[in-house]
């Protein structure tokens, strides 16, 4: 839903294979965007083709460990989703290589935070004083990614909502914070959603 498009806005990547882990979702984003690219069913066998210099690793919290090891392993360039695992490892190991190695916030690249950014730098909006935030997840997408809820998976608001807010508050503003009220909405019908 939003690497590929990005990436097709860019006139230096191709790509050349989608992974679905076996569900099929793959094969349905290729006829989508009409790819001339492969279908894998195995995060494995992607990052070890040959035919990529750079995978992104758009998978669970709990897999990018492995998948980031492999892809060294196997030379790779990568772009890999918020965190880089749930496991401590030294991160130095990667900047030792030659190779690139991002974490990505993708919300800064959504249409919106864009024009955003533009009005912000045209001065159109004034001066910002304070920023009030609502973000709410529908039940069938939460359904869809259980981990999202789980903290030790990597998800929660700490870990997978808060974040990306941060990252796209200080690509918009370019200024350190003074300060951070986060609070939860209790009258949502899926408050769960928000523990």
């Amino acid at each position: 839903k939003v690497y590929i498009p990005v990436l097709r806005r860019r006139k230096n990547f191709v790509i050349t294979g989608v992974c679905d882990n076996g569900s099929g979702s793959a094969k349905e984003i290729i006829k989508k965007f009409n790819l001339d690219c492969e279908y894998f069913k195995t995060a494995e066998d992607i990052i070890c083709s040959k035919n990529n210099n750079l995978v992104c690793i758009v998978s669970p919290p709990e897999t990018h460990h492995n998948f980031i090891k492999l892809a060294i392993r196997q030379k790779k360039n990568f772009i890999c989703e918020k965190p880089l695992g749930l496991e401590k490892f030294s991160y130095e190991k990667f900047n030792k290589k030659d190779f690139l190695n991002i974490i990505n916030y993708h919300f800064r690249f959504e249409r919106f935070i864009l024009f955003l950014k533009k009005e912000i730098k045209k001065k159109k909006i004034g001066e910002i004083k304070k920023i009030k935030i609502l973000w709410r997840f529908r039940p069938l997408e939460i359904n869809n990614f259980d981990w999202k809820l789980d903290k030790k998976l990597g998800g929660g608001v700490e870990n997978e909502i808060l974040p990306h807010v941060l990252d796209y508050l200080y690509f918009l503003i370019e200024e350190e914070f003074k300060s951070i009220e986060v609070i939860k909405d209790i009258k949502t019908k899926q408050k769960k959603f928000l523990n």
